[in-house]
């Protein structure tokens, strides 16, 4: 479809935006912001986060809080951690989750704004 028969843009505006869209940085952001609202989309992972953004916490210790099988519960911390929305940190054989920066500034923003 050409652009003029659905409405009148500038040309120049036209050739920025497409710029815009073509850029790998700019589809490399999209991706990542894709995986993080899908990580978001979920009931169960949405209460981890919040879980997570009050404390640290280790697989078994939310399984315990949740009353959630540790499988269950490991998968959706890696869907999270995946999606950048998690650190880790080890100690000894413990890994312990919490709620990154970026998954901290959206929990606040989305909910409140």
């Amino acid at each position: 479809m050409n652009v003029e028969t659905c409405r009148k843009i500038d040309q120049e505006k036209l050739l920025e935006l497409r710029q815009f869209v073509s850029e790998n940085k700019f589809v490399s952001n999209i991706r990542t912001e894709e995986m993080m609202f899908r990580a978001l989309s979920d009931g169960k992972r949405l209460l981890l986060i919040h879980l997570l953004e009050k404390m640290e916490l280790c697989v078994c210790d939310i399984s315990a809080i949740t009353d959630s099988p540790q499988p269950t519960v490991s998968n959706e911390i890696k869907e999270l951690f995946r999606s950048g929305l998690l650190n880790r940190r080890k100690d000894g054989r413990w890994i312990y989750y919490k709620t990154s920066a970026i998954g901290s500034k959206i929990l606040k923003g989305s909910l409140n704004e």
